[in-house]
């Protein structure tokens, strides 16, 4: 699924990491995945990226993936998943502090 990602962005789907945060906001709520699951795909998808492009892409998915919590469940929701001292040092270590740092900021809410 994360693979074709840089493809569909590029080629006709500009709001496709909207629809895709939408889809594993869904899959985070009701324990489908899990954010484990979710950073570690995301580092191999990094890993695997020879033009560098995903690593621009997956901070804007995850900040994707955050939005729908906030505004279709609620920020107590949001925080369980993405500010919980588990979740905060695997995206602080798959990100860096600085740009977690920016996402936490433009959420204004995690």
């Amino acid at each position: 699924m994360f693979r074709i990602m840089d493809t569909m962005i590029t080629i006709s789907c500009p709001r496709a990491l909207e629809y895709m945060g939408d889809m594993n906001a869904e899959f985070l709520r009701n324990k489908v995945l899990d954010m484990t699951w979710l950073c570690v795909k995301f580092q191999q998808l990094e890993d695997e990226s020879s033009d560098g492009r995903m690593h621009l892409l997956i901070p804007q998915m995850i900040e994707q993936c955050i939005i729908p919590f906030i505004y279709r469940f609620d920020v107590e929701e949001a925080k369980v998943h993405f500010a919980s001292t588990s979740s905060r040092l695997m995206l602080t270590g798959l990100l860096g502090r600085e740009t977690w740092n920016s996402i936490t900021k433009s959420t204004g809410h995690v």
